[in-house]
């Protein structure tokens, strides 16, 4: 696998930051760091997971994606989690926002990427069930609480497509070609 460089990119996040007092007040929950990818089709349809059922929250829709591993940068995580989850290779990914959400047992930090060139076909390669569904039928699907600020990211007309491609994360191969 060739990994994809990572640059500094600009925050579209349009999560809440509590007050200190209000950190300072709340119970310390175990936190867990996703990567997340967001993979469009041509006709706007988004890619959809299904969780297994045996997993917190089993049976709810998800974006693909998974935990980062300590050694890890978010974007490798995503790498690898699109490619053990889906057998893709990322090519091209813009990093979209990054927010955390509170469940009840955990933190979950979430790094959004838009995936913007892969390689193969996305399929369900540990069996989980896949769709591509329209953006504004994403909340109707069943996706995970966590995702809702996603979905709202992609429904506003601009913020998903106001970044210029060469902002946007390229592989090695990618940079080879374009400077050919």
């Amino acid at each position: 696998m060739i990994p994809v460089p990572a640059v500094p990119a600009r925050s579209t996040s349009t999560a809440t930051v509590s007050s200190p007092e209000a950190v300072a007040a709340a119970p310390s929950l175990p936190e867990i760091h996703v990567a997340v990818g967001v993979l469009t089709r041509a006709d706007g349809n988004v890619l959809v997971a299904q969780r297994p059922t045996d997993k917190p929250q089993g049976g709810a829709w998800e974006f693909p994606g998974g935990k980062i591993a300590a050694v890890e940068t978010p974007l490798a995580g995503l790498t690898r989690e699109l490619h053990e989850e889906l057998g893709i290779r990322v090519t091209l990914a813009r990093h979209m926002m990054r927010y955390s959400h509170d469940y009840p047992d955990k933190r979950v930090h979430l790094y959004v990427w838009k995936v913007l060139r892969w390689a193969g076909v996305p399929q369900g390669v540990e069996g989980q069930p896949l769709a591509w569904v329209a953006v504004d039928e994403l909340l109707a699907h069943g996706l995970l609480p966590a995702d809702r600020q996603i979905v709202e990211l992609l429904q506003a007309p601009v913020a998903v497509n106001a970044t210029p491609i060469e902002s946007c994360w390229r592989s090695a191969e990618e940079k080879q070609s374009a400077d050919r």
